[in-house]
This record gives structure tokens, C-alpha cells and sequence, in this order.
């Protein structure tokens, strides 16, 4: 991106949004959102789940 650090607001952004690709769900359910964190981390590595799992 050309910058030696993101802004708060930069992590925000959905490019796909921004660009009219996709709009992105307005709400996510907890139980959800829980589960879609959990398995894009058991995805790479089932160990970082299962600390994640204790965040929640």
C-alpha cells in the first residue's frame, strides 16, 4: 500500500465494499461470527483455535 503504518480507520475499510463488489452483512450473529473466527484459525492451525477459544 505505500505506507510504513495503517490509521485505526484504515483497518475498517472492505475494498469490496468500496468498490461495489459486495456489501458486506450490516450484522453478524455472535454465535457466527464465534464460529467463523474459530475456523479460519483451526484452518491454518488447530492449536491457535484452541487458544483463540478461550477469548471467548
Amino acid at each position: 500500500m505505500g505506507v510504513d503504518a495503517l490509521e485505526i480507520y484504515d483497518r475498517n475499510l472492505n475494498p469490496l465494499e468500496s468498490k461495489g463488489k459486495k456489501k458486506a452483512p450490516t450484522y453478524i450473529p455472535f454465535a457466527e461470527a464465534q464460529k467463523m473466527v474459530l475456523d479460519s484459525y483451526r484452518s491454518f492451525s488447530p492449536q491457535v483455535a484452541d487458544i483463540a477459544q478461550k477469548f471467548f
